[in-house]
């Protein structure tokens, strides 16, 4: 599993190279080998890279922070493809997607929109803003509006919460972790 906001995510790096950099990131933790790691992510780059021969794309997307992370991914790379980013439609679910029921989806898919050129242009500079090395560019961006990507405002606070905090020096969820022992 991908886990965006845990380890490295250094900018400017093709789809490949961010694979391979978090192959090794997954194996190093030892979420899981890193044979199987580069193996998930071929097998994830080749889907993106065919998703052109697809009449439609369809992008599923929860309020998660995990979630947010790979939305910003994916419309930072559909817009280098004109030809897929004219089919792309998007779904914003206010839930956690294990937790929809086969009615809600169905019903979510006839609610579904086209990607707008304004969540294409929002999904590039917040992901520019997260790969980039210091957090600058993600505090401008909380300054900006981003209501056209719904959860992003949220998310962004949430990935704020696991810098180390003033008054422990522990990110939230270690701080978490404590309170439970």
């Amino acid at each position: 599993m991908n886990v965006l906001h845990d380890g490295p995510v250094p900018e400017g790096l093709r789809l490949e190279e961010l694979s391979n950099i978090r192959a090794k990131f997954i194996a190093e933790c030892d979420w899981d080998s890193l044979q199987n790691a580069k193996d998930s992510f071929r097998k994830r780059d080749i889907v993106f890279h065919n998703c052109h021969k697809s009449d439609e794309v369809v992008l599923w997307n929860s309020f998660e922070l995990f979630d947010q992370l790979h939305l910003l991914q994916l419309l930072d790379c559909f817009a280098y493809k004109q030809e897929v980013s004219q089919r792309l439609s998007i779904i914003f679910i206010d839930e956690y997607l294990w937790q929809a029921t086969s009615e809600s989806q169905l019903e979510r898919l006839g609610k579904r929109e086209p990607v707008s050129e304004k969540q294409l242009v929002l999904g590039q500079l917040s992901w520019t803003a997260f790969t980039a090395p210091t957090p600058e560019l993600m505090l401008e961006l909380m300054q900006e509006c981003t209501s056209v990507l719904p959860f992003l405002q949220n998310a962004l606070f949430r990935l704020f919460e696991e810098f180390p905090a003033e008054w422990s020096g522990l990110p939230r969820t270690e701080h978490c972790i404590l309170e439970q022992v």
